[in-house]
């Protein structure tokens, strides 16, 4: 199996206690995989809680995990459409300190991105 040096770059990220939070916009390239990757403090994440400006369409790559004093989830995008002023929104289940982390990863697949989790 090889094993493929990705760059990756962090686009942004945002916190705060809120229902839902938003980063600030950034460029992406149309094409790429983005990941995002969400936490919130005390309640479970939920369905597909991450949507973009762009209308991507997420998918889930590693379901909600946690205990009653963290929750994390895993979504991406392949072949995103991107471009100009781009941001990313979380939506939790519930108000809660939030955070939102999204990846552009250039290289990947444009399909079949996710093997295993």
């Amino acid at each position: 199996m090889a094993v493929l040096n990705v760059p990756k770059r962090i686009f942004a990220a945002s916190i705060g206690s809120q229902s839902s939070v938003t980063t600030g916009a950034v460029t992406t390239t149309s094409g790429k995989l983005l990941v995002a990757m969400v936490f919130a403090f005390g309640n479970s994440i939920g369905g597909t809680p991450v949507s973009d400006s762009k209308s991507n369409t997420w998918t889930q790559a590693i379901a909600s995990t946690g205990s009653g004093k963290g929750w994390g989830a895993m979504y991406y995008v392949a072949n995103c459409t991107g471009g100009a002023s781009h941001t990313f929104t979380f939506t939790p289940s519930g108000a809660d300190f939030i955070v939102v982390v999204v990846y552009e990863i250039v290289g990947a697949a444009t399909s079949s991105v996710l093997g295993s989790t």
